[in-house]
């Protein structure tokens, strides 16, 4: 009964935390109930849910914004700006998949000048609104980040009974963490083909079909071929899951492995694990040991900043103390920035740093689907990409040759993330908060509504220009902007209600699940 009064409280209040879910789990021994937590009064909870149902299945900004409905707040708590990034990336692939529909914006600017007058959008920097590629690595160094920094902290304070409690709770629940809202996800597209709305069916009716989706969600949990990217069935988007159930569990075992070692040595042989991974090829593993990489040197960093703020403020302390001596009157001391004029340099020098870092990180992932040879600057990287990756070349679905750039570049990023306050402060605003909580509904449902309802929305508008190879620059636009619109509306509803309905209570039942299973 825990389990569904918790799912239930997350999916009415998702910005609830854990402490919040307990405490609703806990009223019976008179801690303050979780209605009155939150100034709802039981009767105008009730009168609101009379008045508002329909908006519970709207998307939450809209509900906010237009109806003023603020029992529905936008608040991620606990989240890194690491995290919310997440979110960014997310529409950054949704958008990179719409594109598809808009092939000329794939190549870069001025490459297919001879045809037609390249637009602003094809960029660089521009376009990385739109390039999708890249943002796969981003999430898994993210991953890398996210998974690994909470049982790093525990290795650095020595706490080794929780760190195994921690490791061993994150194992147990990784494969239903992702794999549950997937095997929601691709039924849904079986539902879909079945209808007729997409793809076309296999033999043997619904039961022929249920069959051959049991097979594809059986090839999609598949861990044993590390990063080789599957051609799923269902949502071929999904291939990333293998990839991040293999990756984590390597992550787990490595963090394990070194939890016991001394903080330089840990960073020392983490580096190595690394370059040999990214010797033999193995570009995720490189990318999710590096969000551990960064996860130690963002602890390292807090701890000194915890320790300089408590210098700071005993030496505050002290002065007071010392001006009230000798005048008791008249000391009005007001804090102040006691840094030398060399640390302050020494502070905009690194931040210009990783300023430098993002630009260039944010031109490398401007790298287009094909004829990169021909693209200013990319040119080069290519002619000096390391091997193996230079002998993979280009497939269907991936150049290989800029897997290695991609690596750095998504490590730059998450790095500048964490090292530019700015930075920091536009990824904790709300729209870009509200992005991140339905990240991973929003990847999982970009797909199946793109093979369902896309082609209905997008064939009008595209039949609004003559041709898609006689288009010119701002009809090209107005069927990118224009469809990016029209379906993203919908995704993004979708996977707001995807995230309420099916992926928290799937977070919720993988911690139900583990409580009912441990000793």
């Amino acid at each position: 009964m825990d389990f569904f009064k918790r799912s239930l409280a997350s999916s009415l209040h998702p910005s609830a935390t854990d402490e919040d879910l307990e405490t609703l789990l806990k009223t019976e021994g008179g801690e303050t109930p979780f209605s009155s937590k939150y100034a709802l009064q039981t009767t105008a909870s009730r009168s609101l849910k009379n008045k508002f149902s329909y908006l519970r299945y709207t998307p939450r900004s809209f509900a906010i914004k237009c109806w003023g409905f603020q029992v529905l707040k936008i608040q991620i708590i606990g989240k890194t700006d690491r995290e919310i990034f997440v979110g960014i990336a997310s529409f950054i692939v949704f958008a990179h998949h719409f594109t598809n529909w808009v092939k000329p914006y794939l190549a870069y600017y001025g490459v297919d000048a001879e045809k037609r007058p390249s637009s602003l959008v094809q960029l660089p920097f521009i376009r990385v609104i739109y390039s999708g590629r890249p943002m796969v690595h981003i999430f898994f160094v993210i991953s890398g980040f996210v998974l690994s920094r909470k049982p790093l902290q525990l290795a650095r304070a020595h706490k080794y009974d929780d760190l195994h409690k921690t490791l061993s709770s994150s194992v147990f629940r990784r494969g239903i963490r992702l794999y549950l809202p997937a095997a929601f996800s691709t039924f849904f597209v079986l539902l879909l083909i079945r209808a007729g709305w997409a793809r076309q069916p296999v033999n043997g009716g619904f039961l022929g079909q249920l069959r051959d989706w049991t097979s594809a969600m059986f090839d999609m949990t598949k861990p044993w071929q590390w990063d080789v990217i599957q051609i799923l069935r269902y949502d071929m988007h999904t291939w990333t899951l293998p990839v991040e159930m293999t990756m984590s569990m390597l992550l787990f075992v490595t963090v394990t492995g070194l939890s016991r070692c001394k903080v330089p040595i840990r960073l020392g042989m983490m580096t190595m694990i690394m370059l040999y991974c990214f010797r033999s090829g193995r570009w995720a593993a490189v990318e999710f040991l590096g969000g551990a990489f960064i996860a130690e040197v963002d602890l390292i960093q807090d701890e000194r900043a915890y320790k300089a703020a408590r210098y700071h403020s005993t030496s505050l302390e002290e002065e007071r103390n010392n001006d009230d001596q000798l005048n008791p009157v008249t000391s009005t001391s007001t804090p102040a920035d006691h840094r030398p004029k060399s640390a302050i340099v020494r502070s905009i020098a690194w931040a210009m740093f990783w300023w430098l870092q993002l630009i260039i990180a944010l031109w490398i992932c401007g790298w287009p689907n094909h004829d990169v040879e021909k693209a200013p600057g990319l040119a080069w990287l290519v002619k000096h990409t390391p091997e193996p990756y230079f002998s993979l070349g280009e497939e269907q679905m991936i150049d290989w040759r800029a897997a290695p750039w991609y690596i750095l570049a998504s490590l730059q990023i998450v790095f500048a993330c964490q090292q530019l306050p700015s930075l920091q402060r536009f990824l904790t605003t709300g729209p870009v908060q509200y992005l991140a909580s339905v990240s991973f509904a929003l990847y999982l449902i970009h797909g199946p509504l793109f093979d369902s309802i896309g082609g209905r929305i997008m064939n009008p508008i595209l039949h609004s220009v003559t041709s898609m190879d006689e288009a010119g620059v701002w009809e090209l636009f107005f069927v990118w902007i224009a469809g990016l619109f029209a379906l993203g509306i919908p995704c993004l509803w979708a996977a707001d209600l995807f995230w309420r309905f099916i992926d928290q209570p799937c977070v919720d039942f993988a911690r139900w699940v583990e409580r009912k299973c441990i000793d």
